[in-house]
């Protein structure tokens, strides 16, 4: 099976619910790999994964993966929702056809179980608590390690590293690594990670440390998914409203890391809240900046998706 990536919610911290971000979309982290060996894993659990949820019929996966970054809101809010369709939710996964007796395995930070439980907490913020969730496997997590690897299924490997961002479990950098009829193909998905800051007005000391080995981790790999969430220009200057320090990236400095990590294509995600003219403005500049560097450059879209 050609492994394929979907793009399914794109937008960064916060849905964008209005006419003016329709092109782009307005839903939060979510992405689909569908592996050479029929995995079907979903990254992050944003209000994006009610579109990704179409995909455990397209066609029925073997094994079901929640790979998730880490438990900010925007990442995980929409897991414990069915779509439209009626395709139901991961926490209820073997309600759907074809997953009779079936749990979603869960991949994440060190403590992601207990950050999702701060969210799903049926007093303040969710009605429904993880014990009403039967199609999470939550008593046999993957919990993430710095270098650590691990399988999917036979074609596929997986390779993680922690990133910089405002959380306490930490973020994780996921590569994928698969074989697919005798060729070697890979991605990293790469969201909420920020080099320079560690916090407001305070640089990172190991900054350059983390940029190597971020462009180590990325080498050649057909695909990068990358955070750019800021604007570059206001990043690099602090102004009008330093955004300095809250976890995320910018465009300039992501392409870079990509074009010395020899990346094939980089695809640009977790959009801040800018309407379709700002994106499509910013859309050509980074196309023509890619191209100074030879390299692809690509501004996510909800619906994109990447054939291996």
């Amino acid at each position: 099976m050609q492994p394929v990536l979907k793009l399914h919610g794109v937008r960064g911290s916060i849905p964008a619910a209005d006419r003016k971000f329709m092109e782009y979309g307005g839903n939060t982290s979510s992405y689909t790999l569908r592996t050479p060996g029929n995995s079907l894993v979903f990254l992050d659990a944003g209000v994006g994964i009610l579109n990704a949820l179409n995909e455990l019929h397209n066609p029925v996966a073997d094994r079901v993966v929640l790979a998730l970054t880490h438990p900010h809101a925007d990442h995980i809010q929409g897991l414990a929702m069915p779509n439209e369709r009626g395709v139901e939710a991961l926490p209820w996964l073997s309600q759907n056809e074809g997953y009779e007796g079936k749990k979603a395995a869960l991949i994440g930070p060190k403590g992601i179980v207990d950050g999702l439980r701060a969210y799903y907490d049926k007093k303040f913020i969710w009605p429904v608590p993880l014990e009403w969730m039967p199609g999470i496997d939550f008593e046999n997590v993957t919990e993430a390690n710095e270098g650590g690897t691990f399988s999917i299924d036979d074609s596929t490997k997986v390779t993680t590293i922690y990133g910089n961002h405002p959380v306490a479990t930490g973020v994780v950098l996921y590569r994928f690594d698969m074989q697919h009829d005798g060729q070697k193909k890979a991605f990293v998905f790469a969201t909420d990670h920020e080099f320079d800051y560690v916090g407001p007005n305070k640089e990172n000391p190991d900054a350059d440390k983390i940029m190597r080995k971020y462009i180590e981790f990325a080498k050649g790999v057909d695909i990068l998914l990358a955070d750019a969430q800021y604007d570059s220009h206001q990043y690099m200057t602090g102004g009008p409203k330093d955004i300095r320090g809250f976890g995320h990236s910018h465009a300039y400095q992501i392409i870079g890391a990509a074009n010395e990590a020899k990346v094939k294509k980089v695809v640009l995600t977790h959009h801040d809240r800018r309407d379709d003219q700002s994106m499509k403005n910013l859309d050509n500049d980074l196309q023509e900046m890619g191209r100074n560097f030879g390299l692809e450059v690509i501004v996510a879209k909800e619906g994109m998706e990447f054939r291996f």
